[in-house]
């Protein structure tokens, strides 16, 4: 995903002097999020999306008409040259595989919520919560 700087959405909207913007990497703007939001003071971050903090918090998405952010970012499955000869059924599967945003954001908070080392357990807890979901996207023949 190409995303632009933070200045250049500031200059694109006139807010250059009036915000301070602070720039850092995706775990710190997370932490600063949190504490943010935990103290209700307002704050502005630069997400993408889907991202799971939008499934973890109740956040607003701002209007982009000068479309900064490039509004044809994309998710793609990207093989390895003789991957879809190799793997032609997971390659078929990956070819077909659709997510929406808010399901791919809620997959992601799972996997952040059960933690560093239990990924799995994350997942397998977002499969128990979404049944039918798997066959859907990996129909067993």
């Amino acid at each position: 995903m190409n995303t632009p700087a933070p200045d250049t959405v500031q200059d694109a909207y006139g807010l250059k002097g009036e915000y301070q913007l602070v720039k850092s990497n995706t775990s710190a703007m997370l932490a600063q999020l949190d504490r943010a939001y935990q103290k209700k003071e307002p704050i502005a971050v630069t997400l993408w999306s889907p991202h799971c903090a939008y499934d973890r918090y109740d956040l607003t998405r701002l209007a982009d008409p000068e479309q900064t952010w490039d509004a044809n970012n994309q998710i793609r499955t990207l093989p390895h040259k003789g991957f879809p000869e190799k793997h032609s059924e997971l390659n078929g599967w990956l070819k077909n595989w659709h997510m929406t945003p808010d399901e791919l954001m809620s997959l992601e908070q799972a996997i952040q919520k059960a933690g560093r080392g239990k990924e799995d357990e994350g997942v397998q807890k977002w499969i128990d919560a979404h049944p039918g979901i798997v066959d859907e996207m990996a129909p067993v023949k």
